[in-house]
Parts: C-alpha cells; structure tokens; sequence
C-alpha cells in the first residue's frame, strides 16, 4: 500500500511539473544568457549599449529565476500537502513513511516508474 502512495507522490511529481510548465524557464534562461554574452563579445556596440543590452538581460533573469522559484515552491508545497496526507491515510508515522521514501532502492524503483509513466503518457498524448 506505501508504493501505491508512492507511486501517486511521483505521478502528481510529474503533472505538477507539467503544469506550471517549469521546464520553459530553462529556454528563456538559455536565451537571454546567450544574448548577454553574445553582446559582451561583440565589437560593433559601444559600452553604452552593451551595458543596456546587460542591464535588460539581467532583468528578464530576475524576472525568469523568481517565476521559476515561486512555480518550485508551490510544487513543493503541493507535495508536502500529499505527503501528510498518504501519512494520515495510510496510518503511518511521517517519519517512517519518508524513511522508506529515501530507501535507495525506492528512490531508483519510483524514479523508473515516472520515467515509465511519462513515456506511456506521452505515447497516449500522440495518439489522441
């Protein structure tokens, strides 16, 4: 009954994770720090404008690395929400129940699983 709970903590993993759509801030971080260090190597833009180029790429990572926090910390927070709640209706300690969650052997048996379940997710999504 514990890897069914567990199984569930890696299933919500996954679409939680899809939701907030956190893999798009790797992209636009990507993006404005090659615009940065494309401008920092450039010899045709005076300083002044190497610096304005600077100056917006460094805000649109602010802006890109605090969306990105906000989006992690409401997944976890989601997260430690189903954990006490697998806790209580399992009738499981929490500390018990996140022992067996860091045994090593489940850690690599749930992480086969959400790999598992996103490929088979991912197959049904091109097929509709």
């Amino acid at each position: 009954m514990i890897h069914l709970g567990l199984l569930a903590m890696c299933v919500a993993f996954v679409e939680f994770f899809r939701l907030l759509r956190l893999g798009s801030h790797v992209g636009v971080t990507l993006e404005h720090s090659r615009e940065a260090l494309a401008a920092v190597k450039s010899t045709d833009l005076t300083d002044l404008q190497k610096e304005t180029i600077m100056r917006r790429c460094s805000l649109a990572l602010l802006k890109t690395t605090g969306a990105f926090t906000a989006k992690f910390l409401l997944l976890a927070l989601g997260m430690a929400v189903l954990f006490f709640v697998l806790a209580a209706l399992l009738r499981l300690p929490r500390e018990e129940f996140l022992g067996r969650m860091l045994s090593p052997l489940i850690i690599v048996a749930m992480t086969a699983a959400a790999t598992c379940y996103v490929w088979i997710r991912n197959v049904i999504a091109k097929r509709l």
